[in-house]
């Protein structure tokens, strides 16, 4: 697979995406770069939520026209687990789901955000069922109250409310996730979404006290690097389509 370099990577030991930025259809080569390491808890984890994810995108194809949409949310958890060197099951799976509700294929569920919370929580539940949520922007929810969830609900309120305080950063890595690869997608897009698309990840991504300095402060030291690569991919992109499209 072809690469390309990501310039300003800041010294991340040559760092580099692939050309066709992972036209993944299937979760096999994930689960096999994930190595033997992985529990077989963990890997019948992410298959079975990959079903759920693949079941609710049935049908549903991305703004191309073209590729089915289930490559995106597999990109995503492909990104967090191995790109960005978080191998953490619960993370890949949030990733796997974070479109679930918001935007699915031919199921069409779900327009009531309530029964849709009760229903989660029986298939995924409370954890990633409250993460899942949190990752769907609601009818009529203006951006900064969508982006404003991810502040308050901080380690102290998921272990409350869910028992789950990993939430806490699980959930805005997936929201940075998904970014970077709408970002790194937007070729098939209009002229006029694009330039949105950048000037909301300026405001609500790379700003001071933006979500990438939301999840540099809460993710585990041990995945600190994470945080340095994401802002790297995603300024990447910001300056590019910057320079594209002269904004």
């Amino acid at each position: 697979m072809s690469t390309v370099a990501l310039a300003g990577s800041g010294g991340l030991g040559g760092w580099s995406i692939p050309a066709d930025y992972y036209p993944l259809r299937d979760i096999s080569l994930l689960l096999e770069q994930l190595g033997p390491e992985l529990s077989a808890e963990a890997r019948r984890q992410i298959q079975w939520h990959f079903g759920i994810a693949r079941m609710a995108h049935h049908g549903q194809v991305r703004k191309d026209g073209e590729r089915p949409f289930i490559e995106h949310p597999l990109a995503v958890s492909y990104k967090i687990g191995i790109e960005w060197g978080v191998p953490d099951w619960q993370a890949i799976v949030a990733a796997l789901l974070h479109d679930t509700v918001e935007d699915n294929g031919d199921l069409h569920f779900c327009d009531d955000r309530d029964f849709a919370r009760e229903q989660l929580m029986r298939v995924f539940g409370r954890p990633l069922a409250q993460t899942t949520l949190i990752l769907t922007r609601g009818p009529g929810q203006s951006e900064q109250d969508y982006f404003h969830d991810f502040y308050v609900w901080d380690a102290d309120r998921f272990e409350r409310e869910v028992g789950w305080p990993e939430g806490a950063w699980v959930t805005p890595l997936s929201k940075v996730g998904d970014r970077a690869h709408n970002l790194g997608t937007l070729q098939a897009c209009r002229l006029e979404r694009r330039r949105n698309k950048v000037a909301e990840t300026r405001q609500y991504f790379l700003a001071e006290d933006g979500l990438l300095d939301l999840l540099r402060e809460r993710l585990p030291a041990e995945y600190h690097l994470a945080a340095r690569r994401a802002r790297a991919e995603i300024q990447y992109w910001v300056d590019y389509w910057a320079e594209v499209d002269g904004t």
